[in-house]
């Protein structure tokens, strides 16, 4: 018979087998487990049916993959429209219900397996138990690019292109759909559809035909307005499924949740997500989904304009101690289905609270539970301004495009003879750690004093064998020579970040917030970006900013600002725990960190860090054993080492003691200390007892949590 088990089972077993393996890990890296499709359908299908009726509602998902979606999706429009039409033949029923569901897919296999399953599906609800009897039902399911307009573009294949210059095409091309598919598919999205749903891809849009697609202006405005900067696939496939819906239908996508926080989202959350009615956000990324890797979010909403009330979150806390047996059965994904229409709902996984609007309407979102969500706003609240308005630049400083070329290190540039001034100290992210003095990597540095572009000999040498290389380096899709450059110079030196020697220096990509004071002489890549503050300013401005940056109050408000990069691995993979999570500090969002009135206060604690800091740099191992008059054989060279362990130690538990004055402190400036019974005094004292390592705070409580 046709039974699904039997039938789905033998020849789609047989199918699979005979794809290619990367083609299945691709389909299976695109699957949306049941537990997640039927919490997305019960929200979006199953309140369209009731709101416009059974027999009228047409589901569509843009990026279909192999049809789970538009297979539950079948289903439920069979039973509903069989409940409301009693009297029709079992096939009349799934024919009339399979041409209101559609499925557009860019890979070709993914959509012949959509169509066999849904023939199979179609076939079973119909009760026929013949290959003749299945060939009547047509699924709709369209090979075709989701993102192709074809509902409102005209086809450009047939016009005359330069194929090596994109720039001089008239109107971008659009070839990823089929003539006689685009005449096809226009028909079927012109009505648009009730109900909208998709688990889109994921990655950044890398190819620059399309990317000239997305941004074709149309009328007033670009055809994906949150096509903007480098932008995840994920972003303009939101503003199609709103596009493709009809006027108070419903839209629910499972997406990555990098839109909420990197730059590119902005115009996401600004220009789209704000000009309709969200209704649900609900954060995924601590859950245990299987075949996403990625930290991912629920986001729903109705195509009409937004009302005044708040949108409920259901914002994450922590995720699982161990892989779930069944991920449906995970103890995250329960408190999402349990408490998701609870106000007020809080455990140890997931709170759930009403948002006001008007604060999602604003790029970044901050979605940290157990009121994680609210704690950032009052700090923000409290502040009148932010780094943008005490500083004069944030970002980066230098971008080489060829860091294995450019940053040789001191034995390769000696060899070279390549001198002192053909070179500079440059300093990579990884140097930005726990306040110490920046060194850097020696590193051919082809400009002058001034920082104008200028080679000398040696260096011309060094780096005429890597030219064809340096030559084809793009930045913004541009050569040096099409920016007017020679072949030679770095992609990009912002020079005036380099006029004044005081600088900020923190960590683009890092677990924790890391910022260090540079007295200049240095340049910095572009994952150490720069804070400058205005020209005049003292080293006690500095070390004022520094002393808040460096506070456990900023780390908690980057956290909930700053865009956590995806873990090594599915269900995070090598990163199990959250303090194992990488995130980007990124110069936009660093702009916004909102500044404490009393700064000023921090002064002495920062000043006393650094010094440590500078102590501990000058007595690193080098310089031991760079000393050979202190020692002359093994046994004193074991001794000098042991002595400089000692002194290392000392100095970093007073650094470690002095931190959690400093944070003390910064809970009073940024108003979380309400008793202030706790606030340590202006200057820390002459002698600041420091706790033995196992009696800090949270080592007792590490401690407390396993003996339980």
């Amino acid at each position: 018979g046709f039974a699904e088990e039997r039938f789905e089972g033998e020849l789609m077993g047989d199918l699979y087998q005979e794809l290619d393996p990367v083609v299945k890990d691709r389909f299976a890296l695109c699957q949306t487990p049941d537990f997640v499709r039927a919490f997305i359908l019960d929200r979006t299908l199953t309140p369209a049916i009731e709101t416009f009726g059974a027999d009228t509602v047409r589901l569509l998902d843009p990026a279909c993959g192999s049809g789970h979606f538009l297979i539950d999706g079948l289903r439920r429009l069979v039973a509903a429209t069989a409940a409301a039409h009693p009297d029709w033949e079992p096939r009349r029923l799934v024919n009339q219900c399979l041409g209101r569901v559609v499925g557009i897919d860019l890979n070709d296999y993914a959509c012949a397996l959509a169509r066999a399953r849904l023939v199979m599906t179609a076939a079973e609800l119909a009760g026929v138990g013949t290959l003749a009897g299945a060939a009547q039902f047509h699924p709709q399911v369209y090979w075709a690019d989701g993102l192709e307009q074809v509902e409102r573009g005209r086809d450009t294949r047939g016009q005359q292109l330069d194929l090596f210059d994109l720039a001089k095409n008239e109107v971008p091309r659009a070839t990823l759909t089929r003539p006689e598919v685009r005449a096809a598919l226009s028909k079927v999205l012109e009505p648009r559809f009730h109900a909208v749903v998709a688990n889109p891809p994921y990655i950044l849009e890398r190819d620059e035909a399309r990317k000239v697609y997305h941004r074709e202006p149309v009328g007033s405005t670009r055809r994906y307005v949150s096509a903007a900067g480098k932008y995840s696939l994920a972003s303009p496939f939101i503003e199609r499924c709103f596009g493709l819906s009809v006027d108070r239908g419903f839209v629910g996508l499972i997406s990555s949740n990098n839109f909420m926080k990197r730059e590119f989202g902005k115009a996401l959350v600004e220009r789209v997500i704000a000009r309709f009615d969200l209704t649900l956000i609900v954060d995924t990324s601590q859950a245990h989904i299987p075949f996403h890797g990625t930290p991912t979010v629920l986001l729903f909403a109705r195509r009409r304009s937004p009302t005044a009330e708040p949108v409920r979150a259901v914002m994450g806390k922590r995720g699982e101690s161990a892989i779930p047996a069944e991920p449906g059965n995970g103890l995250v994904w329960c408190s999402i289905k349990q408490g998701w229409n609870q106000v007020g709902f809080e455990n140890e996984y997931v709170s759930v609270a009403d948002l006001p609007r008007n604060k999602l309407a604003k790029h970044p979102w901050s979605l940290g539970g157990g009121g994680a969500a609210e704690l950032k706003t009052r700090i923000e609240d409290l502040c009148r301004q932010t780094i943008r308005d005490v500083v004069e630049q944030v970002g980066i400083v230098a971008v080489t495009l060829q860091d294995d070329v450019y940053l040789a290190g001191t034995a390769v540039l000696a060899r070279a003879g390549i001198t002192s001034e053909s070179s500079h100290a440059m300093v990579i992210g990884e140097d930005v750690r726990d306040w110490m003095p920046l060194t850097g990597i020696a590193a051919i540095f082809p400009y002058s004093e001034a920082f104008e572009p200028k080679v000398r000999e040696q260096a011309l040498q060094f780096l005429w064998r890597w030219r064809p290389l340096l030559e084809a380096n793009l930045l913004f899709g541009q050569t040096k020579a099409e920016r007017g450059m020679s072949w030679w110079e770095y992609g990009m030196l912002a020079a005036s970040k380099l006029c004044t020697l005081l600088s900020i220096a923190f960590a683009f990509v890092a677990t924790h917030n890391h910022f260090v004071l540079d007295r200049g002489g240095k340049v910095f890549n572009r994952s150490a970006p720069v804070i400058k503050l205005p020209p005049g300013a003292t080293e006690d401005d500095h070390l004022a900013l520094l002393g808040l940056l460096n506070s456990s109050t900023a780390c908690f408000w980057m956290k909930q600002v700053f865009h956590a990069k995806a873990a090594g691995g599915i269900g995070r993979g090598l990163e199990p725990e959250p303090f194992m999570e990488r995130y980007e500090f990124d110069a936009t969002k660093m702009k916004l960190f909102p500044v404490a009135e009393d700064a000023a206060r921090a002064v002495p604690y920062a000043t006393r860090i650094d010094r440590l800091a500078s102590e501990r740099a000058a007595h690193r191992v080098r310089a031991v054993l760079d000393d050979t008059d202190a020692w002359s054989n093994a046994k004193e060279l074991r001794r000098a080492l042991d002595l400089r362990h000692e002194r290392d130690f000392a100095d970093l538990q007073l650094m470690v003691a002095l931190q959690e004055e400093l944070d003390w402190l910064c809970y009073a400036l940024y108003g979380l200390d309400d008793g202030g019974d706790l606030v340590p005094p202006d200057a820390p004292p002459d002698v600041v007892e420091p706790l033995p390592p196992t009696a800090l705070p949270w080592c007792l409580a590490f401690a407390e949590r396993d003996a339980a």
